[in-house]
């Protein structure tokens, strides 16, 4: 994830290299991706917008923003956020503005989560 600021400090984020699905069937996404990538790009270039690097605990590969965990896990980012505020669901910092969740407690978290069955327990041992 790439977040961009305008030199008043108002915050854009954006998502892109492969953080959002590219939609089905839609031959237009990528035409779009990169003119809204090009039109970034010249504003960053002639100092209509500067750079910020968005946060991280331990490094992006071991963390996850708020939108990737619910787009993983098929859950919504205000159930994530019901959910810190109960003080339920992964463990998770706000290293600055940035709330971020590391990819091994949301493993753990919805691991936990996991239902096993007699016919579950029946295919895994017969694929040993």
């Amino acid at each position: 994830m790439s977040s961009y600021a305008t030199s008043n400090s108002a915050e854009v984020a954006l998502m892109n290299s492969g953080s959002l699905s590219q939609p089905q069937g839609d031959p237009l996404y990528g035409f779009i991706q990169s003119i809204v990538q090009k039109a970034i790009d010249a504003a960053i270039n002639d100092g209509r917008l500067m750079a910020i690097p968005v946060p991280t605990i331990h490094g992006e590969k071991d963390n996850l923003t708020a939108r990737q965990v619910a787009e993983r896990y098929g859950i919504t980012t205000s159930t994530l956020q019901d959910w810190r505020t109960r003080s339920k669901g992964p463990a998770w910092s706000k290293p600055g503005k940035h709330v971020m969740y590391k990819l091994a407690d949301c493993e753990a978290y919805f691991g936990s989560k996991r239902v096993r069955t007699l016919e579950s327990d029946r295919l895994a041992v017969s694929h040993r």
